[in-house]
């Protein structure tokens, strides 16, 4: 609902009250699957069964605008290194799972080795995972003008590879939202881009959350 919100289509719940919402459901989700999630190993045919990248793209990114940092650690404690992106019908590439995987780390009351997914990453040729990964170490650094940059580059690429326009769901960046959200909770609100990427980025700006 909230990619409805971006793109203009209002309804009578706030953003705000979408986001915790979908905190509570992701919360119910991740309690249901932890077990099977914690037992997930890479290519293992029944993990397909048992999404989490895309939940927990969800989840973090509802958690990070809504505020619910506690939340956000809980959902985030469910992650391992070993867990490898989801089957799905149009395929996610897998290191995108690896930056999430890094960016969750950030989070865990008991941060996971990072090392695996940095070093798989490291051997990833599409340009995506990368951009993506160069924006996450810029905002970690603090350094502003290297996210701001890295961050459209890598929005840029989602709109020239992987966006569906027929559905406000498909045609906004998730995984690029999050880092923004991000860095709109680091202290940087007055972030902007121009708007051929700004269309991709769901924003506290763009939910008027601000």
């Amino acid at each position: 609902m909230l990619d409805w919100w971006h793109f203009g289509f209002r309804g009578k719940l706030t953003p705000r009250r979408i986001a915790e919402k979908g905190v509570e459901m992701a919360l119910t989700y991740f309690d249901v699957v932890g077990e099977r999630l914690a037992k997930a190993r890479p290519k293992m045919h029944w993990t397909k069964e048992v999404a989490w990248f895309m939940p927990y793209s969800h989840a973090i990114f509802m958690s990070t605008l809504a505020g619910c940092t506690r939340e956000r650690t809980r959902l985030s404690d469910f992650l391992h290194t070993k867990l490898a992106v989801e089957t799905v019908a149009i395929p996610i590439e897998p290191a995108l799972g690896d930056v999430l995987l890094c960016m969750g780390a950030q989070f865990q009351s008991k941060p996971m080795d990072t090392a695996p997914p940095k070093d798989r990453l490291l051997k990833c040729r599409k340009q995506r995972p990368k951009l993506l990964f160069k924006a996450w170490q810029a905002l970690e650094s603090g350094d502003r003008a290297k996210f701001t940059a890295a961050l459209a580059d890598s929005t840029a690429n989602f709109a020239k590879t992987t966006a569906d326009d027929d559905r406000p769901s498909t045609a906004i960046a998730l995984q690029e939202s999050i880092l923004a959200a991000l860095a709109y909770e680091r202290g940087w609100t007055d972030l902007s881009f121009d708007l051929p990427i700004a269309a991709r980025l769901v924003t506290h700006q763009s939910l008027e959350m601000g």
